[in-house]
């Protein structure tokens, strides 16, 4: 036969078939309309800017605790951990990244996680200027293996309930409104999508293992809700346009070969 083929897809038809339709191919994945009763709360830009300046100004003192709520605070904040991820941690599961960037540096952590909600490990992605500081402090009185969420002359890692009334006493303290540590996993999320416009890197930065958690309501604030559905108007969703192509190509693909 010839060595290439040239095909011309009608999706129209495709859309509109009665037996192939877009709804039934993706049936349970487009996003129903918000509800507005389930928003979950973020800190705004100018709450987020307080909170930084607070933190970063408190290790000036050389506090041991100082440098153990900048760092669980900066971890959920750019990083998007759950405050379960960051008191397991050790000094062993943050490495240098090999990623670089345009001038060739290596400007990223990774962060291992072993105890995450899916019992399976995961890596996260957090600018080293974020936590270079309070690195090098744990760093001078940890060994790798140690946690570093503990007190000073302590193996065990901090109580969830001391490390939340903590960071929430700080945020009232700063007369910042919302709480709950889970309000910075949400707020990286919004920052997230408001500089992207992207799902599916949403998914990735948060470890969701189905892309329906990520388009679910709590990651849909009023300020970003109209672009986000403004991608799914008109079957206008890039996403699962490209999954189209993709089917049909290897659909395409397959059937040649048997030709």
């Amino acid at each position: 036969g010839p060595s290439s083929y040239k095909i011309t897809i009608d999706f129209d038809y495709l859309y509109n078939d009665d037996f192939y339709t877009y709804e039934k191919e993706f049936k349970g994945i487009m996003p129903k309309k918000a509800n507005k009763s389930k928003k979950v709360s973020y800190l705004s830009d100018a709450d987020v800017s307080k909170l930084l300046d607070f933190i970063n100004n408190n290790l000036e003192g050389e506090r041991h605790y100082a440098y153990i709520h900048a760092l669980g605070i900066k971890l959920m904040l750019f990083a998007g951990l759950r405050v379960s991820e960051v008191l397991a941690l050790t000094l062993d599961n943050i490495q240098i990244s090999d990623l670089r960037n345009s001038e060739n540096e290596q400007d990223f952590y990774e962060v291992h996680l072993q105890d995450t909600k899916s019992k399976e490990e995961q890596t996260a992605l957090i600018k080293r200027e974020h936590i270079e500081k309070e690195l090098a402090y744990f760093k001078l009185i940890n060994r790798d293996n140690e946690f570093i969420f503990k007190a000073k002359n302590n193996k065990n890692p901090i109580n969830r309930s001391n490390f939340y009334v903590s960071i929430t006493k700080i945020m009232q303290d700063l007369n910042i409104k919302r709480k709950g540590l889970h309000v910075l996993r949400h707020t990286c999320a919004m920052q997230l999508f408001r500089k992207t416009g992207n799902l599916l890197v949403l998914k990735e930065t948060l470890r969701h293992s189905d892309i329906k958690t990520t388009m679910s309501n709590k990651y849909n604030p009023k300020e970003v809700e109209d672009k986000y559905y403004a991608l799914c108007e008109d079957r206008g969703y890039f996403e699962i346009y490209i999954a189209v192509c993709i089917t049909l190509y290897f659909w395409a693909y397959s059937f040649l070969n048997d030709l």
